[in-house]
């Protein structure tokens, strides 16, 4: 998965979660919940840590987080969230008449 890609599914879960009532504290409405959330998000998929569970045995194997991957992609952390951002204002036009 691309980070393009990545937070274009950031953007579409984030949206999903704000219309959902199961999860009341991410909303429209909830400006700085939401930041933080994208800022996280966009700090996982920048980073390149990549979770795998096999369901079978029961585990779950984390990957990338040595400190040279760390290093090297911070800037794409930043990349990552102004993606989404651009994203975000890109849906938001969507639904505007």
């Amino acid at each position: 998965m691309t980070q393009f890609s990545a937070s274009a599914v950031v953007v579409w879960g984030l949206n999903l979660l704000k219309k959902s009532a199961w999860c009341p504290f991410i909303s429209f409405e909830s400006d700085k919940i939401n930041r933080l959330v994208a800022v996280l998000a966009a700090i996982l998929v920048g980073l390149g840590v990549h979770a795998e569970f096999d369901q079978a045995a029961g585990i779950l194997t984390v990957t990338g987080l040595t400190i040279q991957g760390l290093v090297h992609n911070s800037l794409a952390c930043l990349q990552s969230y102004a993606v989404q951002q651009g994203m975000f204002r890109i849906s938001q036009l969507g639904g505007r008449k």
